[in-house]
């Protein structure tokens, strides 16, 4: 993942569906060990559960309701952005189509990671 590449500190965990991320983080063994995420990159559209149904439920859980949330979609779609805003996602971004754009987000994210009112500040 370019994230890895921009910033080695960063541990990651991919999953295939907002389904299973909700599944995950209900569970008390995580691959993130005793810490939790800081932060949740999550896409628009997954399988079974999509990102924004995912964020809602993020949102009704004691440990992530406030976790920062940053959206990502191959579309610029208003309404996707609008739904994603009001779920409480500080970010939407577009998919990058080349991996250097990739790196350019991924080093967006890490500063974010490292400094959370930047998030905040750059929310919008």
């Amino acid at each position: 993942m370019a994230l890895q590449e921009v910033d080695e500190d960063i541990t990651y965990c991919g999953l295939e569906s907002g389904a299973s991320c909700l599944s995950l983080l209900n569970t008390v063994l995580t691959p993130f060990g005793p810490t939790r995420p800081d932060l949740f990159i999550v896409d628009v559209y997954m399988p079974i559960m999509n990102g924004i149904e995912l964020a809602e439920n993020i949102r009704l859980t004691t440990h992530y309701a406030y976790a920062p949330i940053i959206m990502l979609s191959g579309a610029a779609n208003i309404i996707n952005k609008t739904e994603a805003l009001k779920t409480g996602a500080l970010r939407y971004e577009r998919k990058p189509q080349q991996f250097n754009q990739y790196l350019v987000l991924a080093a967006q994210i890490s500063s974010w990671t490292r400094n959370p009112s930047r998030l905040a500040q750059a929310s919008g």
